[in-house]
């Protein structure tokens, strides 16, 4: 922004809010975000994730200058942005934004009511070519394959992705769309799916790395069920799922993707199971690592 175009945002910003209000462009150190937050005498319950996600951008050098402002108030608390500059503390790397001084404090609640773009959002942006579905597919997809990466449990796996690392994955990796195409084509009700088709299509992505073929024939048969011996893993943690979904609390997502590694792991191995309670994981198991076919 020109130090002109400045001038008249800021005086637009004062016809709005008042005369003391000031809008400027100014890059944020460690140091002058260490500052503000001292001055803060009413913070909002910090989501550590959150700022986890956000100091990972910055130090990678993901952030831009977007049009969103920190907001401070009269009384110098810090109305918005408390995440933002706790992340540029956590990552040691300044980032330029736009700050708004001089807001009323009675505005706080009136802050952060617009919808939030989702990540399905950002790739139906992106990448208008494909269908609306098969974008939320992908988007997913990307999510599931990077936790698998990471362990799915540990800290850098719940962290997750931002949008724009979501969007850089996928540029990087153009087969996640090809997984997303291949499950979304199994001819298998939503309601039946013993995972979703986001959560397929990232297990399909990180273990077609033994083979395509190899993966692709285990997906399938999770999805869709056929030719399946009742001692086969695949039809054992199948039925596990169809018992879970008359539950009242259904197994949690990441859960069932380590019961999908169990199950993978047992079929490449030549494993057979009379029940699924070789598939089940208890309270204090660790991620069972991906076994490659023998």
């Amino acid at each position: 922004m020109t130090e002109l175009r400045l001038i008249e945002a800021t005086e637009k910003a004062a016809e709005i809010f008042g005369e003391d209000v000031i809008v400027e462009s100014i890059e944020i150190t460690p140091q002058m975000a260490a500052q503000w937050l001292k001055a803060n005498k009413h913070n909002r319950p910090i989501r550590s994730l959150q700022v986890s996600r956000l100091a990972h951008e910055m130090a990678a050098g993901n952030w831009l200058l977007n049009g969103e402002t920190i907001k401070i108030a009269e009384t110098e608390d810090v109305l918005d942005g408390q995440h933002r500059l706790l992340a540029c503390i956590e990552s040691g790397v300044s980032f330029r934004t736009l700050v708004v001084y001089g807001v009323n404090p009675k505005a706080f609640s009136t802050i952060d009511q617009n919808v939030v773009r989702s990540t399905k959002d950002a790739v139906v942006l992106e990448r208008p070519e494909l269908p609306r579905h098969i974008a939320g597919v992908v988007a997913g997809a990307a999510l599931w394959s990077f936790k698998l990466e990471k362990g799915l449990t540990t800290m850098e796996a719940r962290r997750g992705l931002t949008n724009p690392s979501v969007l850089k994955m996928i540029e990087a990796n153009p087969a996640l769309i090809r997984c997303a195409e291949t499950v979304s084509s199994y001819n298998c009700p939503a309601a039946a799916r013993p995972l979703p088709a986001s959560a397929g299509a990232g297990f399909l992505h990180y273990v077609s790395r033994y083979g395509w073929a190899k993966a692709t024939e285990f997906v399938e048969a999770v999805f869709l069920g056929e030719n399946l011996n009742r001692t086969d893993p695949v039809f054992q943690f199948r039925a596990f799922c169809s018992a879970d979904a008359a539950k009242r609390h259904k197994t949690q997502a990441a859960t069932r993707m380590m019961m999908m590694i169990k199950t993978w792991n047992a079929t490449v191995s030549g494993r057979r199971m009379n029940s699924y309670r070789g598939l089940v994981v208890t309270a204090d198991e660790r991620v069972p690592k991906v076994q490659a076919p023998k």
